[in-house]
């Protein structure tokens, strides 16, 4: 995947940057090879390289989802997945990216900028790119409830690269956690249109620094994603995805030790749109930070707009013209909005 986005008015330098992410993985079937019923094995590398976009815009919530202050080569993701009870539960053991299994839309994701997608409360996840060892369960008590509960090595909050480390850290020191537990409701409107909400807290066993100048034990945050399909072209057929699809999100932090309060995201995606391109899809979405007063932020807020158009190309190819809007870069006032052009080229073999 390759990002190329330019600041063509405001932010804080006229420009533009790139970022790229090649990652290989691949997934196990341990039953089918090794008889191991139930069982599963992943593994994900990658490498990230290139600039960062919002150096140029000034923005906080990041501009693009790729982009990183320097170049990264690691081991991602290894881990064992274990299906039991009928596969009604789910345990999955290793270095795991946390924001795959909690907390994530599966409207947003087609997003550029980090934020549509990702709540900036969720500072201390262990996601990319600094993933890490935990262990996590899931358990689908019925066809409407799920539950999630996971437990992860903390040491990031400390600078630990933990996705650059293996499990050393996960023992100590530091000998802090990141537990994340979720619960997801699912349903059906109309018997086509399904949709599904997640309410979660996650809690950070470290210290954090008080913006007063004190310290607490431990932070807290709490999250709620709400996905829904609003229209389906051909309902009758069941497994066709061309329609449109909403999402909304909120993100809930302490204002004594989060730079961000409060965070709101929603959008809509539409799939196939123009005729004889059904894998064409198309997005507009915004997400707005409100900043904690304690911070010293000369604005109390930042907000983004984005819009794109998707070209799929060859069955394995996409080309994602990109525009964004950010009112209040970063917080400050003394920097002018930026409007941000680009586009995303993303090939999967």
């Amino acid at each position: 995947t390759l990002d190329y986005l330019e600041v063509v008015d405001g932010g804080v330098d006229s420009g533009g940057a790139g970022a790229s992410f090649f990652s290989i993985g691949i997934d196990l079937d341990l039953a089918a090879l090794a008889g191991l019923d139930g069982a599963a094995l992943g593994v994900e590398a990658y490498h990230v390289g290139g600039g960062n976009p919002s150096e140029g815009a000034g923005d906080y919530q990041s501009i693009s989802g790729l982009s990183l202050t320097e170049n990264r080569t690691q081991l991602a993701q290894i881990w064992y997945e274990q299906r039991l009870a009928g596969d009604a539960l789910r345990v999955k053991l290793g270095k795991i990216d946390a924001f795959a299994e909690f907390a994530s839309s599966a409207t947003a994701g087609a997003f550029v900028n980090t934020s549509v997608s990702w709540s900036p409360v969720h500072a201390s996840m262990p996601t990319y790119p600094e993933t890490a060892f935990g262990a996590l369960a899931w358990w689908q008590a019925s066809e409407a409830w799920a539950f999630g509960l996971g437990v992860f090595d903390g040491a990031e909050q400390i600078g630990k690269t933990t996705g650059s480390l293996g499990p050393a850290t996960l023992f100590g020191p530091p000998s802090d956690a990141y537990a994340i537990a979720e619960v997801q409701r699912s349903w059906s409107l109309g018997g086509t249109r399904a949709g599904s909400a997640r309410v979660g807290c996650a809690h950070h066993t470290g210290d954090f620094a008080r913006f007063d100048g004190g310290s607490d034990d431990g932070a807290t945050i709490a999250y709620v994603v709400v996905d829904q399909v609003l229209m389906r072209e051909c309902p009758e057929l069941g497994d066709d995805a061309q329609g449109w699809s909403g999402f909304l999100m909120f993100g809930f932090a302490d204002p004594d030790v989060s730079e961000v309060e409060q965070h709101v995201s929603l959008g809509a995606t539409r799939l196939g749109w123009i005729d004889g391109r059904d894998a064409d899809a198309c997005g507009v979405g915004a997400t707005w930070v409100g900043f904690s007063g304690e911070a010293g932020f000369g604005e109390s807020s930042e907000t983004a707009f984005e819009v794109f158009y998707e070209w799929s190309f060859a069955g394995w190819g996409t080309v994602k013209p990109d525009v964004q809007y950010v009112v209040n870069p970063g917080g400050d006032g003394a920097v002018e909005d930026a409007l941000v052009v680009g586009a995303r080229l993303s090939l999967v073999l």
